[in-house]
């Protein structure tokens, strides 16, 4: 066994989140020299939707590991790994295959949270190109998973909003009637669990009243998905009423067009998949 190798793929596993479970199972595996080999684990979490409704069901997640040898020398290589997410009351697990360089190594937390439907921030090098200098500074993208798509490899595809997208998750903060993020530690906390993918509870003015909501980024649209205290989409007519209303109000005398230019227009997609939008009616997904 090349112990080099051990002690690589050993550090590698505890950077994705999967600790020192499978030590024991590599080390075995390794001594055995396989060419190819999978390892499993299962975890359970507590969703934020449960915890919110009050519920203990726990949601079930299964990883798959899968490895290489190398066939140059003895090292061995964890190309991708599949994750299986049970949720309470679908029939169905999701899943999905993340493959380490293409997806930037995604933790197993983070696997979790973009199985659940969420978007997440993450800090990423370009990938490099034969043949082609790229820069090495690292910069932020923002990842989701479109759950209702299957693609050509039975894979959900992945999307990715790059910077050039223009989506400023601060900005969008900025754009709602929040009541209780005007404290600098109550809005960096806003920003630091919603870049993770995480729900988080604000206080919204709607109607003259404040009422707690759910909250969650949606980058794809460049703004937020807001739901109320039974995770129950808030739609932004709701949201913003005035806004509505004078748009659906022409001028006197002027006729309304519709607009298919604007349509496109909120389609530009600097992410590698074109699939179409989500409903916006079921959390998570």
């Amino acid at each position: 066994m090349n112990e080099n190798n051990f002690e690589y793929l050993k550090k590698l596993l505890d950077n994705l989140g999967f600790g020192k479970h499978l030590n024991l199972v590599l080390q075995q595996a390794l001594e055995k020299d396989f060419n190819t080999f999978s390892l499993g684990m299962s975890s359970a979490y507590l969703s934020d939707e449960a915890k919110i409704l009050g519920s203990q069901n726990r949601d079930i997640v299964k990883y798959q590991l899968n490895f290489n040898k190398s066939k140059s020398s003895d090292s061995v290589f964890l190309n991708d790994y599949r994750v299986s997410l049970y949720k309470p009351m679908e029939v169905t697990p999701r899943t999905h295959t993340f493959d380490l360089e293409r997806d930037h190594r995604i933790t197993a937390w983070q696997a979790y949270r973009l199985l659940s439907g969420f978007a997440i921030e993450k800090n990423v090098l370009p990938q490099r190109k034969e043949g082609v200098e790229v820069p090495q500074e690292a910069r932020k993208i923002w990842m989701k998973l479109s759950l209702d798509v299957l693609d050509a490899y039975d894979q959900h595809p992945m999307r990715r909003f790059y910077p050039e997208y223009g989506y400023d998750l601060g900005a969008a903060l900025d754009k709602y009637p929040f009541t209780n993020l005007a404290s600098d530690s109550i809005r960096e906390m806003a920003l630091q669990d919603l870049s993770k993918g995480k729900l988080f509870k604000a206080d919204m003015r709607l109607y003259d009243q404040i009422f707690p909501v759910y909250i969650a980024a949606r980058p794809e649209s460049r703004s937020l998905d807001v739901y109320d205290k039974g995770l129950n989409a808030i739609p932004d007519w709701q949201i913003f009423p005035d806004k509505v209303e004078r748009q659906s109000k022409p001028a006197s005398g002027q006729v309304v067009e519709r607009d298919e230019g604007n349509l496109s227009a909120q389609q530009e997609q600097p992410w590698e998949q074109d699939p179409a939008e989500e409903a916006k009616q079921k959390l998570g997904r």
